[in-house]
């Protein structure tokens, strides 16, 4: 297994023009290509999940009790455990036109984190869409997994929401899965319909390219060649570009969230390569 080898030529990989969504884009008005500050890059080091993984309630019971009390001449369970908050603060990226024009932002979770939603918003700071795991507790490297996106509107004609226990709803636009030991991930619809793929390219940087089932290109992320701490989306015509950066995100919580285990030390249940 091995993940994508390079990023493709745009001019040949996105040339074939994609009717529009017959219900509507997820964001109106979005160009086909956006700048966006990419999510930073993170190693897990010595730090550890205390929630979920192969044992579950084992390793919640053993890491809890470590992270309250410590553990005589060996501090690292207390100092290293990571439970749902995750380790550090949420991101806020912007996202701009190529000419700078702001077009929203999205709001990623701390890394580590589970059950911790990202958020896309317009311009104006209303939300568009909701990313968010579909596991009831955290996954392991070697078990299949999904991220869901939900939006404010309706995805096709005719669809029901979906009721929050806070109350709210919203419409269910795609079901990010992942299969056990992979970073690649397939994409279905609203309706369950097997829509895209979206591949992890190799590199240290966060880079992806989404094809249809029969690998007509859809989009690019690749990273800004000015600025290597932004990414560069670029997609077919006629594309949802704010759907493909939802895709992009749930790819890169699908891998976040899975739980890491005491012994390795952040090498534990890790996914391994892609197709």
């Amino acid at each position: 297994m091995g993940c994508a080898g390079s990023v493709p030529k745009a001019e040949a990989f996105l040339a074939n023009p994609q009717a529009a969504p017959p219900g509507g884009y997820l964001l109106d008005g979005v160009p086909a290509s956006v700048v966006m500050e990419a999510w930073s890059i993170f190693d897990a080091g010595n730090r550890y999940h205390i929630d979920g993984g192969v044992l579950g309630a084992v390793n919640m019971f053993a890491g809890a009790e470590a992270f309250l009390v410590g553990d005589a001449g060996n501090n690292e369970f207390r100092d290293y455990a990571v439970g749902a908050a995750g380790v550090g603060a949420r991101e806020t990226l912007a996202i701009t036109a190529d000419d700078g024009t702001p077009i929203g932002t999205l709001s990623m979770p701390p890394h580590m984190s589970f059950g911790q939603p990202a958020q896309l918003r317009d311009a104006a700071g209303n939300i568009v869409a909701v990313i968010m795991t579909a596991q009831t507790s955290r996954p392991s490297g070697f078990q299949a997994s999904a991220v869901k996106v939900w939006g404010v509107k309706p995805q096709f004609a005719g669809q029901a929401p979906t009721a929050f226990a806070d109350g709210s709803q919203a419409y269910l636009w795609a079901e990010i899965k992942r299969a056990g030991f992979s970073n690649t991930t397939t994409i279905v619809d609203g309706q369950g319909t097997f829509v895209a793929k979206c591949a992890r390219i190799r590199g240290w940087n966060d880079r992806f390219k989404i094809m249809t089932p029969s690998k007509t290109g859809l989009a690019i992320c690749d990273t800004l060649k000015t600025d290597k701490k932004k990414q560069q989306f670029t997609c077919a015509q006629g594309v949802d570009v704010a759907w493909t950066i939802c895709l992009v995100a749930a790819t890169q919580m699908s891998s976040d969230e899975l739980h890491v285990s005491r012994d390795e030390h952040g090498r534990g249940d890790m996914a391994g390569g892609d197709d």
